[in-house]
């Protein structure tokens, strides 16, 4: 059963899922849609929350629109700002892939309202006003 108001820790869990835990029963009691991404890699949309999933076990949990639950141990959820996560979590910055994520913090990252700049060389620190609108967790890789 999907929470909209459980806490978000980054790496292991969102909307009351935890990454690495089977989707099955998720998807035999709640309404979804369902898309084939390839190489058994499926994505299903809860509207509120989609969630990535390989060979049936959680890798990505993403909230958005209608979700109000926070980061664990913050204030911080969808339509926070930028300026706000670094206040709480520490540097935002954007990885190699172009995601937002905190520079000290494994499993987590975020999606924003529309960037001001010129296209391509935006960046943060110009954009602390923006406000979250999608929070993705996910596996922290070992480093």
């Amino acid at each position: 059963m999907l929470d909209l108001l459980a806490r978000i820790e980054p790496g292991r869990t969102a909307a009351g899922l935890a990454i690495g835990g089977a989707i099955l029963p998720l998807a035999r009691d709640e309404r979804h849609t369902t898309r084939d991404l390839g190489n058994g890699l499926e994505l299903l949309d809860f509207g509120s929350v989609r969630v990535w999933a390989k060979g049936g076990v959680i890798e990505q949990i993403g909230v958005r629109g209608g979700y109000s639950g926070q980061v664990i141990g913050t204030a911080i959820g969808l339509g926070s700002t930028l300026q706000q996560v670094v206040a709480a979590l520490g540097p935002v910055v954007e990885d190699e892939e172009d995601n937002l994520i905190v520079a000290d913090l494994s499993g987590l990252c975020f999606e924003t309202e529309a960037w001001l700049g010129e296209p391509g060389l935006e960046t943060v620190e110009e954009n602390l006003h923006a406000r979250l609108t999608e929070i993705f967790v996910f596996e922290c890789q070992a480093g």
